[in-house]
């Protein structure tokens, strides 16, 4: 019975080479569950970094081909979370050495790294190193936890021969996970998606087999994430830029990010680099480089935004870059985004290339009439 097995391995009186071999052969027959999960708790309960990274091996690469993910997590691997930090950093290390995984036992490896920043040492260790993420704008703060999980999801996906909307659910459920438990790993999150998830999804062939529109995948992952916690915006150099290439094909998902994100803190931000930087300014007064703050992607973004999903536009932000005013000293009303005298007319000229709108009428999904909103942007 499977409770006396398990009180047999912890007291250390069973082959457990033995074990992995009975388990090789019963994770293929569903009758045998129960067998296998206790052989499976048993040895992973034995606080041993090497009978653990073994457990996972066999376990990941005996799956046969036709395995039910969800029983495969729920039925065999059972609630095990690990006892130690050494034993959560040797697992995730196990899990990314068996890369490259058969496409049936990815899920079931995303289920396991779950387990492993749940309710374990890990999930502590993840949070002591990311209460600041950025110290200096641009720069992100080293976390050797959060690169275990990096290195393992990178690896998984540059293994993967062709998209598949299961395995690409799965892996983005690990980020969300660990978002939910640690909101300070957003801005990390994101440079994931921007750096893996879009190329990607860049490669994705839509007459594949079982095929899962990435667009549904994404929708899920975006609006289960607290993007109100972000920073990237103003403290990540050109995050703006790598935004607004993701509105035309994803303009709902960015939408749902665009309208959480802190803009307040973005403007004062900007306008207080704007006003500082006299080392960057030019003899008629105009600023050449604003850092990276992308002012002129904001802009777009917000075009963009306001024909296809304007309802994403935050309040207060539309009613900045839409104001108008008779005032010859317009500035002074304090009611707008930002200076735009400050950005040289070169640069107005290559990111409004006469290009934009076409674009937006030949390839956004606009399900309306967006004349009104065409006129307001121009």
């Amino acid at each position: 019975p499977a409770p006396s097995l398990l009180k047999v391995i912890a007291a250390g009186g069973v082959d457990f080479e033995m074990l992995l071999t009975v388990l090789s052969k019963s994770i293929a027959v569903s009758s045998l569950d129960e067998l296998s999960r206790a052989i499976i708790n048993g040895l992973l309960r034995v606080d041993n970094g090497i009978w653990s990274t073994r457990v996972i091996g066999v376990l990941l690469s005996s799956l046969p081909e036709d395995a039910d993910s969800e029983r495969a997590w729920e039925q065999v691997l059972g609630d095990w979370s690990p006892v130690s930090l050494d034993l959560a950093i040797s697992s995730l290390e196990a899990l990314t050495a068996a890369i490259p995984l058969p496409a049936q036992a990815i899920p079931v490896a995303a289920q396991l790294v779950k387990s492993l920043v749940v309710d374990s040492p890990f999930l502590q260790q993840l949070r002591n190193e990311n209460t600041v993420i950025f110290s200096v704008r641009g720069v992100y703060n080293d976390s050797p936890s959060w690169d275990l999980i990096d290195t393992f999801l990178k690896t998984t996906i540059a293994s993967t021969e062709s998209y598949s909307g299961v395995i690409l659910s799965s892996l983005l459920s690990v980020l969300s996970t660990v978002v939910t438990l640690c909101n300070e790993m957003i801005d990390r999150v994101y440079l994931f998606y921007v750096d893996v998830i879009v190329p990607y999804l860049a490669g994705v062939d839509s007459s594949a087999q079982n095929y899962v529109p990435p667009s549904v995948v994404v929708a899920s992952f975006f609006s289960s994430m607290p993007w109100s916690r972000a920073t990237f915006h103003y403290n990540l150099p050109n995050s703006l830029t790598h935004l607004s290439q993701q509105v035309l094909s994803f303009p709902i998902e960015v939408g749902e990010l665009f309208s959480q994100l802190d803009w307040d803190t973005y403007i004062e931000t900007i306008n207080a680099s704007a006003a500082m930087s006299s080392a960057e300014e030019r003899s008629d007064g105009v600023f050449v480089d604003l850092g990276g703050f992308n002012v002129l992607r904001l802009l777009e973004i917000i075009l963009s935004l306001n024909v296809i999903v304007p309802l994403s536009l935050p309040t207060g932000l539309r009613d900045a870059a839409f104001a108008i005013s008779t005032n010859e000293d317009w500035y002074t009303d304090g009611q707008f985004l930002f200076d735009w005298r400050r950005v040289p007319e070169e640069e107005f000229a290559r990111v409004f290339d006469g290009t934009q709108m076409r674009r937006l009428l030949t390839r956004a999904p606009i399900r309306d009439d967006p004349s009104t909103r065409i006129i307001e942007n121009f």
